[in-house]
């Protein structure tokens, strides 16, 4: 079923939809069905999108994901921004694939949503909460047991680099749709949050003839994963930091540096014994059947909880980006973030761009404190400060900003990981690492090398927007993988369908996605690497040297690329 909110009718209508196909695709084919690509992002003709991974739900392991879309703020392009958390799982069992919004509100508001309980409320009591206590005072009204989709300050002012808060399984607001500013779309559209009720329906299974195979196949899927994902779960996925700190590919000091001594501080390997000693938890699932629990819970010196949102790509970009190796400086960071609603990823880059202006100093907490403040208090550079690092490094003029489509880019050096670089300045979605990281333990180049990134860039881009349709991108990129995901679509869908046919319409998704973004202006001519990280050499000596004619002839190489065996 597909729920299409009409906000200026203040209408819900639901639609029949029994396809297999859900996640990023469906969530980027209700886009470009739907909205103008000449609209602004904060239009109320704008449509946000919502759609739980096909197999949301039920006990596919990894499988509670939710895509959120809409055309981006940020970007001014096409965005699928992607969380666990409670929500996915809430809004497939009440029964919808998707839910389209459309229009705005003339009041704040919160919508509710349960399988037949479908109602918007004013709710101007509620403008101006930060995310944690809008989540405490929804709690009060509706009850524990619910799912929250909310927007703290950040969204409310449309600022774009907002996210949507949904809460984890212990409810804190701490799992976000971040990049992209969806919080935005969500904040001009009057929503303040969109609470999802407990549809108190089991989870979902096939038909009976099918179920036995079913459940046998999930449990071998979810021991597999569990082998291959051990080190992330005994140290989350902090224990990128060791590995990528190996490969040289890690941010310090806004890419000035690629590796460090220092940063080890923050690898999950050296902080799990004081994380725990606290009352914190390493190993920690985001969403229920989580098999691989990459995520940590974060408390303070005095055991006070601070997050849950500490991972890989916030650590870095908030820690060794700016200089901070020590995580109690970096957890209140991530924190503000958190509750004032803003991409952790995005933050940090801008941090570290007004460290650049001078605004900031490295290394030093304290300043990058302050920038909070200024944030928190909205004053005219709190607004800068919270509308990217592309645009901050413009008003400032500063040239040394890491940004692809006005996107930061991750915690990923791109002279290092030039595969990951490529899918920086190729994916119609920004310089976003989700959208097709190429590190060596897959790519069959060498990830360092200029030959062939391109075509292993795109492979990847196919690959993880082949997960995105169906679980999270931490089971593993392989075709083995994509075999399996086959087998479990026509178990539970009752379809005939192959890895190479998941291929093709992953492959097709990404097609979709590049014609929309060249109707909102963002043609090959954008697929640029920023000019720093093509003549200023990294630790190993390297600079980023795939040439500017291959990454725009991305969309025509794109056709050509078919499964590996």
């Amino acid at each position: 079923m597909i729920l299409r909110i009409d906000l200026n009718n203040r209408s819900f209508e639901k639609e029949e939809y029994k396809h297999f196909i859900g996640g990023r695709t469906l969530c980027s084919r209700l886009i470009t069905e739907q909205v103008r690509p000449d609209i602004h992002p904060l239009s109320e003709k704008n449509v946000l999108v919502i759609c739980p991974a096909s197999f949301a739900g039920s006990m596919v392991p990894n499988s509670n994901r939710l895509s959120i879309g809409a055309k981006s703020p940020l970007t001014g392009g096409i965005k699928e921004s992607n969380i666990g958390g409670r929500v996915p799982d809430l809004v497939a069992r009440n029964g919808y694939r998707a839910i389209t919004i459309i229009g705005s509100l003339e009041e704040l508001s919160v919508i509710v949503i349960g399988k037949e309980d479908l109602k918007i409320e004013e709710t101007p009591e509620l403008k101006g909460l930060m995310n944690y206590e809008l989540f405490e005072r929804l709690y009060e009204r509706y009850g524990k047991n619910i799912g929250i989709l909310g927007v703290g300050p950040a969204g409310e002012n449309r600022l774009m680099n907002s996210t949507i808060s949904g809460n984890d399984l212990e409810g804190h607001a701490s799992r976000h749709a971040g990049r992209g500013g969806m919080g935005a779309v969500m904040g001009s559209k009057k929503i303040k949050a969109i609470v999802f009720r407990e549809p108190y329906t089991r989870m979902f299974m096939p038909e009976e003839d099918k179920r036995k195979e079913f459940i046998s196949t999930c449990r071998e899927f979810a021991q597999k994963t569990i082998k291959n994902r051990l080190n992330m779960t005994l140290f989350s996925n902090l224990s990128l930091v060791s590995y990528i700190n190996r490969l040289e590919a890690l941010p310090i000091r806004n890419y000035r540096e690629s590796s460090s001594e220092e940063a080890l501080a923050l690898s999950g390997e050296n902080i799990k014994e004081v994380l725990e000693s606290r009352g914190g938890r390493m190993g920690h699932a985001c969403s229920k059947n989580c098999v691989v629990r990459c995520s940590n819970v974060i408390h303070d010196k005095d055991g006070r909880y601070v997050t849950s949102g500490f991972e890989y790509e916030s650590t870095v970009m908030l820690g060794s980006n700016l200089g901070l190796f020590n995580f109690d400086e970096v957890a209140p960071l991530e924190r503000f973030c958190d509750d004032f609603g803003l991409d952790t990823i995005e933050t940090g880059a801008t941090f570290a761009v007004a460290a650049e202006a001078g605004l900031a100093e490295f290394g030093d907490p304290n300043s990058f404190m302050a920038l909070t403040e200024e944030i928190r208090t909205m004053t005219p550079l709190g607004r800068i400060l919270t509308s990217g690092a592309g645009l901050f490094g413009k008003v400032f003029g500063v040239t040394r900003v890491p940004v692809v489509k006005n996107q930061s880019m991750a915690a990923y050096d791109p002279r290092s990981l030039k595969g990951t670089g490529t899918t920086y300045a190729t994916s119609p979605m920004g310089a976003d690492h989700t959208a097709g990281n190429v590190f060596p333990a897959v790519s069959k180049v060498d990830v360092r090398g200029s030959v062939n990134q391109v075509e292993e860039s795109l492979y990847r881009q196919i690959m993880y927007t082949a997960l995105d349709m169906f679980i999270c991108i931490y089971v593993g990129a392989t075709e083995e993988n994509l075999d399996t995901i086959a087998k479990l679509v026509n178990l539970f869908y009752r379809e005939e369908i192959t890895k190479e046919d998941i291929f093709e319409i992953s492959k097709e998704t990404i097609m979709l996605e590049t014609r929309f973004n060249e109707a909102c202006g963002l043609s090959s001519k954008t697929n640029v690497m920023p000019e720093f990280f093509t003549n200023e050499k990294e630790s190993r000596g390297d600079v980023y040297d795939i040439p500017p004619s291959e990454l725009q002839k991305a969309s025509e190489i794109l056709n050509h690329i078919t499964i590996r065996s």
